[in-house]
């Protein structure tokens, strides 16, 4: 489905994000006129702060032009706005203006760079995981179920395959060399601290152990890989998935973004073999645009 906005001379691209709300305000032949940081924008977490920053974020680039932009904005946690439409009615009444509001996944997937408009898989690998497509203008999504549902091939997915490995060794009465190894680093002596670790902390802080594992994996210890390659291998898997589900057997698009993916060499590497392997025919998007940059596709003159 493609949108439509009306004619503007600038327009105004939001990423709402888990950790900071990004906004860009450009003219009408993409010329970056101003950008603006504030706090996170995901719905699921705060509804109200999220809605607050957001529209703080537009506030400060509308105050760099006497013009009404267009806005496109692309936010965390979609499914936490009961009515979506509603609010873009609302966004749309308060700024006079065209107003797309879509998930963070929209924006991401429109910043591909695609000039011979094949179909596009945009492979998210950070804290979590999520698996984006389009296709003849039509989007799709698999997984992103967050971390008690799924969250597979993410960081998270990592420091918990490494913490449950540990914690059945310690049920064992045998510690690896990759479990004194992490257990030395992390500053954890026993079941009770790993289980104080994941239970009254953060997502994030929990995912930050996964750079724990791909140091180990870097010096060799084979632990360590086999939890590397595992997830590697969920998150290719879930991009095979999503293939199937767009009907797509020719070639695509593979855009692959986060920290996993960006971090870990032997990560990334291994969920290229995997697809490789499945005589997948990809092109890989080497351009890395910020998903913010997706809002210029919607500029009229852009069609």
């Amino acid at each position: 489905m493609l949108f439509q906005l009306a004619m503007s001379k600038y327009i105004i691209g939001i990423d709402g994000g888990g950790t900071k709300t990004l906004g860009v305000l450009w003219d009408h032949n993409g010329k970056e006129i101003n950008r603006v940081e504030n706090n996170f924008c995901n719905f699921n977490v705060d509804l109200n702060l999220s809605k607050n920053n957001l529209e703080a974020t537009i506030d400060q680039l509308l105050m760099k032009t006497n013009e009404t932009p267009n806005i496109v904005i692309g936010v965390s946690g979609f499914s936490g706005l009961k009515d979506p439409l509603k609010y873009e009615e609302e966004l749309k009444s308060k700024y006079n203006t065209k107003v797309i509001l879509r998930d963070d996944g929209f924006l991401a997937l429109n910043s591909v760079e695609n000039t011979n408009n094949y179909p596009v898989v945009l492979a998210i690998s950070g804290t979590g995981s999520i698996i984006y497509g389009l296709k003849d203008d039509e989007y799709y999504r698999y997984g992103g179920h967050g971390h008690l549902l799924g969250d597979e091939g993410s960081s998270y997915d990592v420091a918990i395959k490494a913490l449950k490995f540990i914690t059945n060794e310690f049920d064992n009465n045998t510690l690896s060399d990759f479990s004194k190894e992490f257990l030395k680093a992390a500053n954890l002596n026993k079941t009770e601290d790993i289980k104080q670790l994941v239970y009254h902390n953060s997502k994030n802080f929990i995912a930050s152990h996964s750079k724990l594992v791909d140091k180990l994996a870097n010096q060799k210890d084979e632990v360590a890989i086999n939890i590397i390659k595992n997830s590697a291998m969920d998150l290719a898997e879930q991009i095979n998935q999503i293939l199937k589900k767009m009907n797509i057997s020719n070639k695509f698009v593979l855009a692959l973004r986060g920290g996993m993916l960006s971090n870990s060499k032997l990560f990334r590497e291994t969920m290229l073999n995997y697809l490789t392997n499945l005589d997948k025919n990809f092109i890989i998007d080497t351009k890395n645009n910020e998903p913010v940059y997706g809002a210029l596709k919607f500029r009229e003159d852009s069609k």
